[in-house]
C-alpha cells in the first residue's frame, strides 16, 4: 500500500519500470516520456531497482545542462574520471552502478537530445564487449531518428481503466455510500481518463460536486493539457481540454457514460423492490404489452408510477416520477438531473425503500 501512494505502484506504471529494469544487464535503454506519464519517473525507477531482491544497484541521477559534454555530466555524478564512452565501460569501480540521465526542459532540445543519442550509442556499442559494467538510461520526451538500433521502452499511453480505479479509490472517502461511491468512481474514470490528478479530485469531491460535475470539472485548479494519449488502447483526450474548446457534448457523453454504469444498476434494484412491494396492485396492460412487457417485472417506472397514481401515498408516488425521469434521462443517452437525484436519496428511506 505504502508504494501505492503515488502512481508508480499502479500496475501498468510498474509494469513500464519492470519492463525498463530488464535492460539493466543490457547497458541501459532509451525511457521514452508520454502525455499520461506520472512525474518522477527517475526517482521511481530508482526505488523500483533498489527493491530488486538479490541484487544491490547503485543508482545516480544525472541532470545535465544544455552544454555539458554526455560523458562528462555521466562522469561526473559518478565520481568517475572517465572522460569518454570508452572510458565510462572500463572503468570497474563503476560496475553495478546505473546512471539515469534525464534531460529537463531547459536540456531537452533536439541538438542536445541528438547529443546524447550518439554518447548512448558509442557507450552500448562499447558495453558490448565488457557486459558487467555500467549502466546508463536516458530519459527523453522522444526517440533517435534510428530507433531499431537503441534498446527502447516508451511510456506509450500505458495506463487503463483500471489504473484509473485503483487511484480513484485511493482518494475517495472510505465512508461514501452507495451509490455515490460507485459514482464517484465512475466519474473519475469517465472523466479523469489518463489525467490521475483530476480522477483523484473527482473521487474525493463533495456529495454536492458529484452531482453538479460539470460545475466541479469548471472550477479544478490543475495543470493544463493540451495533448492526447491512449487510455486503455484508445486515443482519449484531456476533459478539461474539450470544455476549453467548447465540446460540452462529447464531455456530457462522458458524464452520462458514467452515471449509467453507477446509477442504471441501483435504479433497477430499486425498481424491483417497488415491483415486490405492489405486484398485486400491478398489472400487464395493453398499453404496457404496446411497449414490449409481457410480465409485470417488465413494467419500467413510468408504468408503474401511472398504475400506482392513486394507491400510494404523494410522498411515495413523487419518488417514482423521479425514477422514471432517471431512467429515462439514461435510456435517452441525457446526463441525469442533480434534483432527481437528490429528491430519490432523500425519500428513499421515507418511502420505506432504505
Amino acid at each position: 500500500m505504502k508504494w501505492l501512494q503515488t502512481p508508480w505502484g499502479l500496475p501498468s506504471a510498474e509494469g513500464f519500470l519492470a519492463e525498463a529494469a530488464l535492460q539493466v544487464d543490457a547497458g541501459g535503454a532509451v525511457l521514452i516520456r508520454g502525455p499520461s506519464q506520472p512525474a518522477g519517473a527517475a526517482i521511481a525507477f530508482s526505488s523500483y531497482l533498489s527493491g530488486q531482491g538479490g541484487r544491490e544497484f547503485i543508482v545516480r541521477s544525472v541532470c545535465p545542462t544544455s552544454d555539458e559534454l554526455p560523458a562528462e555530466a555521466v562522469a561526473f555524478a559518478l565520481g568517475s574520471s572517465g572522460l569518454t564512452a570508452q572510458d565510462l565501460v572500463c572503468d570497474l569501480a563503476l560496475q553495478d552502478h546505473v546512471a539515469l540521465v534525464e534531460l529537463g526542459p531547459l536540456a531537452d532540445s533536439e541538438m542536445t537530445r541528438n547529443q546524447w543519442f550518439a554518447f548512448l550509442r558509442r557507450f552500448l556499442t562499447q558495453r558490448t564487449k565488457s557486459p558487467c559494467s555500467l549502466s546508463i538510461f536516458l530519459f527523453a520526451s522522444t526517440g533517435p531518428g534510428d530507433e531499431p538500433s537503441f534498446p527502447i521502452v516508451r511510456w506509450g499511453g500505458r495506463l487503463k481503466r483500471l489504473d484509473t480505479t485503483i487511484w480513484a479509490d485511493l482518494h475517495a472517502p472510505a465512508n461514501r455510500k452507495e451509490p455515490m461511491a460507485r459514482l464517484a468512481e465512475a466519474l473519475a474514470v469517465e472523466l479523469g481518463v489518463w489525467r490521475l490528478d483530476i480522477a483523484a479530485q473527482i473521487a474525493a469531491a463533495t456529495h454536492e460536486d458529484l452531482l453538479d460535475i460539470g460545475g466541479l470539472l469548471t472550477e479544478v485548479q490543475l495543470r493544463d493539457s493540451d495533448a492526447v494519449d491512449d487510455f486503455d488502447g484508445a486515443s482519449t483526450e484531456c476533459t478539461l481540454n474539450l470544455l476549453r474548446r467548447g465540446e460540452t457534448a462529447t464531455v456530457n457523453h462522458r458524464i452520462w457514460r458514467a452515471q449509467l454504469r453507477a446509477l442504471f444498476p441501483w435504479i433497477e434494484e430499486i425498481r424491483q423492490r417497488v415491483i415486490e412491494r405492489h405486484r398485486s396492485r400491478l398489472a400487464v396492460t395493453p398499453q404496457q404489452r404496446e411497449m414490449g412487457a409481457r410480465t409485470i417485472e417488465d413494467i419500467e417506472f413510468g408504468g408503474i408510477a401511472h398504475q400506482l397514481a392513486i394507491k400510494v401515498p404523494n410522498t411515495e408516488y413523487d419518488l417514482l416520477r423521479a425514477l422514471a425521469r432517471l431512467r429515462n434521462d439514461l435510456a435517452h443517452h441525457r446526463p441525469v438531473a442533480k434534483a432527481d437525484v437528490q429528491h430519490v436519496l432523500q425519500n428513499l428511506g421515507r418511502s420505506g425503500y432504505a
